[in-house]
């Protein structure tokens, strides 16, 4: 999913690009150029994701480039890095809108961060270009600047759900998430795909994007039996959890994900 958010991305700003170009008076845009802004995670938990697709929305802009421009503009990407955290992001949001006078956001990263940016963001009339974030809050309420086009967290998790339950008799649902606005989207579509199977969550642990040690949370999960654990988790706070799980020995478990935390479902482990 992440390629192709990034090719939209890239798409979608190229065409708005060529518009603006066409325009007079448009901010982010001169007779030489067109700016456009991106704040992401170049060195806190989700750099890997970040860093991966700032690379390549920089790559294509750069073809563009070499090709002339859009109508003999070049395109000027500035990034932000904001660690994940939502001050910083506020913070690179302002200094491209406000400073960079950015025509577009192209790309951000993460749904704290690009709920936290919105309102400064749309008031200055700077278009949301397909997000790095799949929460519904990225297309409702609707907006004429909110570009968008990919399925929600919610979807995501509940067609999971229903595979693993259906497929697989999953029938001790469990959901580990950040206490974030993300984890929180997540934990949506895990308790309303619940209700509609009419099963039981049996137990839910809740963790800091930041943090490392997740013995607590697992030791917790398996107390309670589960045998599927819905993640709302990114990469780090998705490879830990697992590899402590097997180092506790659980087996007869299945962790479920999806492209923040790079899986779209974990393997069973092997005892041994």
């Amino acid at each position: 999913m992440k390629r192709l958010l990034t090719i939209a991305t890239v798409t979608a700003a190229v065409a708005l690009a060529g518009v603006a170009a066409a325009q007079k008076d448009t901010r982010g845009v001169t007779k030489t150029e067109i700016v456009l802004g991106m704040h992401t995670d170049l060195s806190g938990p989700a750099a890997t994701y970040g860093v991966s697709s700032s690379n390549a929305v920089k790559m294509r802009f750069d073809e563009v480039n070499e090709a002339g421009g859009i109508h003999g503009r070049k395109i000027r990407l500035v990034v932000e890095d904001t660690q994940y955290q939502v001050p910083r992001a506020v913070q690179a949001g302002a200094k491209l809108i406000n400073r960079d006078r950015i025509f577009a956001m192209v790309a951000g990263l993460g749904t704290p961060m690009n709920n936290a940016l919105f309102k400064d963001q749309f008031d200055a009339g700077v278009p949301n270009l397909f997000p790095l974030s799949a929460a519904r809050s990225m297309y409702e309420p609707f907006h004429k600047l909110k570009f968008y086009g990919a399925a929600s967290y919610v979807d995501q998790v509940r067609a999971g759900i229903q595979y693993f339950v259906s497929k697989k008799g999953k029938k001790a649902l469990c959901a580990m998430y950040q206490d974030t606005d993300f984890g929180k989207e997540v934990l949506d579509g895990v308790q309303l795909q619940a209700e509609k199977l009419k099963l039981k969550m049996v137990e839910t642990v809740t963790h800091k994007p930041t943090d490392q040690d997740f013995s607590a949370q697992v030791t917790k999960l398996k107390a309670a039996g589960c045998d599927l654990v819905v993640m709302g988790t990114i990469v780090r706070d998705s490879i830990v959890p697992y590899a402590t799980a097997r180092k506790m020995g659980w087996t007869d478990v299945d962790f479920l994900g999806w492209p923040p935390a790079t899986i779209s479902s974990w393997p069973r482990p092997r005892a041994g």
